[in-house]
């Protein structure tokens, strides 16, 4: 439970902390997980022991229609599972992003993507399993995946690019610009994404180069951002697929984990 002055407050604390469990202990979290908002807001505070029931016929409702307090107790007590460890690391991690306005952006962009395309992967499960059911997929599978989800690729792609451009701390990155939103990140959370290189795990580029650096990685997305955007895409259309966009999620939530200060560390 949340409780907050007012909506907005209440909504800067509970969205990072769902997008946390999403992007990084990856929460399959629905959006309509409730009867009709994320949020359910109640008339009182209700008293420690109250049940679920209790605390359904505290409901306020803001809308036209009535919500009947046992199928709304029943929803609510339908969801996910946090077990203490994992709300003490998203509350770290929420009290150093809620600070700078550009990692809870960040965050939220992120999330969104995860929403519209799973992308949760550990090490150890890419390096176990999913690199090679990759490895054993034909290509007529891999163009049959695309054609089937070609536009939810571009949308995770986008969203996924908008949270790094709120983690740069612009609403529209140039190329000229890259190096040096890189080093003013550098210089107010102490990372150090120009002098280290990433190591892709998809082969997400022709080159099927693995390691980058941040600057030059960037600007690639950047080209590939300008084409799915632009609806510039050359004919056929840009082959923007799932390596793609599981990369660039890797990518940024790693970015972002760093630049919070890694609060499980």
């Amino acid at each position: 439970m949340v409780s907050a002055r007012s909506q907005r407050k209440a909504y800067a604390l509970a969205l990072p902390f769902r997008s946390y469990l999403t992007v990084y202990l990856g929460f399959d979290l629905d959006l309509d997980e409730s009867p009709n908002e994320f949020l359910l807001e109640l008339t009182a505070r209700p008293a420690l022991t109250a049940t679920t029931r209790q605390i359904a016929c505290l409901y306020r409702r803001l809308g036209s229609y009535p919500i009947d307090p046992d199928f709304l107790s029943n929803a609510m007590a339908s969801g996910s599972g946090v077990y203490h460890p994992q709300i003490r690391s998203a509350c770290k991690f929420m009290a150093r992003i809620l600070i700078a306005p550009q990692l809870a952006a960040s965050l939220t962009h992120l999330e969104r993507s995860h929403f519209l395309f799973a992308g949760h992967m550990t090490s150890s499960y890419y390096h176990r399993e999913y690199r090679h059911h990759r490895r054993l997929e034909s290509a007529y599978l891999r163009e049959k995946k695309y054609l089937e989800e070609r536009t939810l690729y571009d949308l995770a792609f986008l969203s996924t690019f908008r949270a790094l451009e709120a983690l740069l701390g612009t609403a529209q990155i140039k190329k000229h610009e890259v190096g040096q939103r890189l080093r003013a990140l550098d210089d107010k959370f102490g990372t150090s994404f120009c002098s280290t290189r990433w190591k892709s795990y998809h082969e997400v580029f022709s080159s099927g180069r693995k390691r980058w650096r941040f600057d030059e990685l960037i600007t690639r997305y950047l080209d590939v951002r300008n084409a799915v955007a632009a609806h510039a895409n050359p004919r056929p259309p840009f082959p923007l697929r799932e390596d793609q966009v599981l990369e660039i999620q890797r990518l940024v939530a790693s970015m972002l984990y760093d630049a919070a200060g890694k609060p499980d560390a």
